[in-house]
């Protein structure tokens, strides 16, 4: 793949380059004959010598022979600019410290920018002169406020929602709704805001374990399809406004031209198996980790065959022109590819750092509606692994950043108290017509609430939909864990306490691994099925990962946790007013197909964007599940 690199070639050239430099410097100093006129030896030699400091540097930061010499300087430049940059910029802890101040300013400052926009004329920004008048004055939003704005955006207007024209229109997942909603953008703008905090994320992974060393980062991603506005400007998921390319990955540049995803991981995985020195496996989200992996588990053979022949075979939704210029940056390696075989029929427990030994850490959205995919990560195929999340963001902006991604006990997010203004709606009162809220400093840690959020893109007292739990503080910033959206439930359960009854009852199974599951209420099911009962019921639909079968010992065990886990639950069970949970297994490969079916009824979702919904309100999709269950052992 890469012509080959030798730390050998390099130790004994930073010997040779430090000898030469300090043989200038003595025949300059002692032997004054010798003398370069106007002094130039000795400017050689210290030249030369500073020459095999740089040098023992990079001896030090443990060079892969994967790289060539062009490559290895980028990456060797790249990682100093970073720690330099990392020295010049600021903590922001102090902010953190001091953010009721901070919330104060950024509101003024965000009133004052907008307050000459087509929003602020008709909310008069420019009368409010305070915080309290503001939340009195401005009523709480959701996107159906903004729609008649955005509309006017998209046909080219300016200063409509904030001063200037978008540069990018995000387009949310429509996972829940069906379909995608359009938030514009200043890009750029928000680039240059959140430097901090992006310096901030590069300098915790650069600390973690290897990944700060001259080795690779495995970058998997699938680009998304970017479309114009009727004005020209682009719009498509937030990943495709522009992201930070890695520069030393083993994929080539015509690997993220790929858009079928299938093609697109085993491309990945492919170039990512020819190199043995990965530190850092980067996906978007959690659930594409795991269908990398389990890509791996189904495709080693033929990848190893690639691998050994030098060429890329037959691969579903690889078109032709592709695969010829991938194919200029595979080279035949026998070596590594019988060394990948040996490692693959050993089984695929812990596989990720047996191929990559380097393997520090899996950079990923884990937290909410993708636990169940990393549970099944540390289970079975990265245990050894950190898997680490750097920023709570959304189509709509940056909500709340990692502070510590290193710390690998929990995922928590803090807010940036001098970029957004935050209030909070506790979870008992989200469902009121006009909730209270709270400010930063007044919620409590251990109590859930919405997250509602002013910003510079437009957005004044808007409802994310982000519910949230506060674990605790850092000056008078909250931190916190991503639990759910706002309205994913069954009847008043909460998705992630849902979540957690069946993940704790699936960790008993002897069976097999739960892939992830899907719930719906009894009656959508009976419309489909003309089965009536008389009580009110759920069902969890669940997927294992191989050809497993639950026993109904094992299907029982949701509905007693659940008991278990929910009082209200049990009460109701009890008094006869639900009747048990009915679990349904589906055949391998039914949740890849009901993706399917929603990115169908929505052509602008985005795949690797895709989160499965917990409770099913669409009937194609429960017939889908219906059609494709399996029959449980006695």
């Amino acid at each position: 793949m890469f012509p080959s690199f030798s730390p050998r070639v390099l130790s004994a050239g930073t010997v040779a380059v430090f000898c030469g430099g300090l043989s200038c410097l003595m025949l300059d100093t002692v032997v004054p004959v010798f003398r370069i006129h106007n002094g130039a030896g000795s400017g050689l030699g210290v030249l030369l010598l500073l020459f095999s400091v740089v040098l023992m540097d990079v001896i030090r930061l443990d060079p892969s022979p994967h790289h060539t010499w062009a490559s290895l300087l980028k990456q060797y430049i790249w990682l100093k600019k970073g720690y330099i940059r990392a020295c010049l910029t600021p903590s922001y802890r102090p902010i953190l410290r001091d953010a009721m101040h901070h919330q104060r300013t950024v509101l003024k400052s965000i009133l004052k920018k907008g307050s000459g926009t087509a929003y602020g004329r008709d909310n008069a920004f420019d009368s409010v002169t305070c915080l309290e008048e503001f939340r009195c004055q401005q009523g709480l939003t959701s996107h159906e406020n903004y729609d008649m704005y955005i509309q006017r955006m998209i046909h080219g207007e300016p200063d409509v929602m904030f001063p200037g024209q978008p540069d990018y229109f995000t387009l949310t997942s429509g996972t829940s709704s069906g379909k995608s909603k359009l938030y514009p953008r200043q890009m750029a703008c928000n680039l240059q805001m959140f430097t901090i905090y992006n310096i901030h994320t590069r300098r915790e992974l650069l600390n973690i374990p290897n990944v700060g060393k001259l080795k690779f980062w495995l970058d998997v991603r699938t680009p998304p399809s970017v479309t114009k506005s009727p004005s020209g400007v682009r719009q498509g998921p937030a990943s495709g406004a522009g992201s930070f390319v890695c520069r030393f990955r083993p994929s080539p540049d015509a690997a993220y031209e790929i858009r079928q995803e299938h093609a697109s991981l085993y491309v990945h995985a492919l170039f990512g198996l020819t190199c043995k020195d990965v530190t850092l496996l980067s996906t978007l989200t959690a659930p594409t980790a795991l269908n990398f992996f389990r890509l791996i588990e189904t495709q080693w053979e033929a990848m190893c065959g690639d691998i050994e022949r030098g060429s890329i075979s037959e691969c579903r939704g690889l078109g032709e022109d592709l695969r010829h210029k991938l194919q200029k940056h595979l080279t035949a390696d026998a070596r590594r590819a019988g060394e990948l075989r040996r490692i693959f029929k050993e089984g695929f427990h812990n596989i990720g750092p047996r191929v990559w030994p380097c393997l520090s850490v899996l950079h990923t959205a884990s937290s909410g509606a993708y636990i169940p995919a990393a549970n099944i990560l540390r289970r079975k195929y990265i245990i050894d692994v950190p898997i680490t999340s750097s920023r709570h963001v959304a189509s709509e902006g940056l909500y709340g950043i990692n502070m510590d991604i290193r710390d690998q006990t929990k995922t928590e997010y803090t807010i940036l108290p001098e970029q957004v203004f935050y209030e909070f709606i506790h979870e008992l009162d989200v469902d009121q017509v006009n909730p209270q809220s709270l400010l930063a400093h007044e919620v409590v840690p251990g109590q859930s609430y919405e997250m509602v959020i002013t910003n510079w893109s437009g957005l004044y007292r808007y409802r994310t939909g982000d519910i949230i739990r506060v674990t605790s503080f850092t000056g008078q910033a909250p931190n916190y864990v991503l639990q759910q959206r706002r309205g994913d439930g069954y009847d008043k359960y909460p998705e992630f306490m849902f979540t957690e009854a069946v993940l704790k009852a699936s960790r008993a199974w002897t069976s097999g691994t739960m892939l992830n599951y899907m719930a719906a209420g009894n009656i959508i099911v009976e419309e489909l099925t003309g089965e009536l009962s008389t009580t009110a019921h759920v069902y969890v639909f669940i997927e294992l990962i191989g050809d497993g079968a639950l026993t109904d010992r094992e299907k029982d065990t949701i509905d007693a946790s659940l008991q278990d886990t929910q009082d209200r639950y049990k009460r109701f069970r009890s008094s006869g007013n639900y009747a048990p949970a009915a679990v349904i297994q589906v055949k391998p490969g039914t949740f890849e197909e009901v993706k399917q079916i929603h990115m169908k009824l929505n052509p602008d979702l985005y795949a690797q964007q895709f989160k499965y919904p917990k409770f099913i309100k669409h009937k194609d999709v429960v017939a889908c599940l219906l059609s494709h269950r399996v029959r449980s052992p006695s």
